[in-house]
């Protein structure tokens, strides 16, 4: 997967990492950027 998602006292860091592609977002990295955000804010 191409974001990453690190959980660290407390902060959420998400990481894009596709840089092949210069971070460009595909619709699926849209999906899985959400279900990053939503696992932060649980």
């Amino acid at each position: 997967m191409s974001i990453d998602l690190e959980k660290l006292d407390g902060i959420g860091i998400i990481t894009i990492n596709r840089p092949e592609r210069k971070n460009a977002f595909t619709r699926s990295q849209y999906e899985d950027l959400a279900s990053a955000l939503k696992e932060i804010d649980a």
